[in-house]
């Protein structure tokens, strides 16, 4: 077993969150990739048609990405998490897409079901559904000037998005 006391916090988070890099040290390359796995997945369970729209290879690319660019600050993987639409809406790869920041929005109010609301073009909407029912075919349409927009929310105690607009 490794002694751990060795290492500050600090240290120790440095070396399992540092990427691209493979620990010399078997045990603390044990708890880096433990680490990286549970918020990977952790994204994954929180976005699941964000992973859909993006494909299973990008969605892990993007959410990868992000834990690195983005390391979390807090215990809570619904803290790390509540950032990842914004940084979608920011990464050059995708940026002609806007609607994936707004899948990822709508992903995240409705497996956080906290009450929260947020503003979507309405296309995201008909998409989103479509992506839930798996019927959706083709290329994501332009959004860019689409003015009509849906306040959506969470409905507690509901298993539904209640939209309003």
């Amino acid at each position: 077993m490794v002694d751990l006391s060795k290492y500050s916090f600090d240290d120790f988070f440095a070396a399992i969150t540092a990427k691209n890099t493979q620990l010399k040290n078997p045990a603390i390359e044990a708890y880096r990739r433990n680490f990286l796995w549970g918020h990977l997945e952790s994204l994954q369970a929180q976005f699941p048609v964000a992973k859909i729209a993006l494909g299973e290879k990008n969605f892990r690319f993007f959410a990868r990405e992000y834990l690195f660019d983005c390391l979390p600050s807090s215990p809570s993987l619904d803290l790390f998490s509540s950032g990842f639409p914004d940084y979608l809406a920011h990464r050059k790869e995708i940026k002609d897409v806007p609607y994936f920041k707004h899948i990822a929005t709508l992903d995240f109010l409705s497996t956080q079901k906290t009450g929260a609301t947020a503003t979507v073009p309405k296309g995201c909407l008909s998409i989103y559904s479509a992506l839930i029912a798996g019927k959706f075919e083709g290329s994501f349409p332009a959004i860019s000037g689409e003015t009509e927009t849906a306040e959506v929310q969470y409905e507690q105690g509901r298993s539904y998005l209640k939209i309003s607009g």
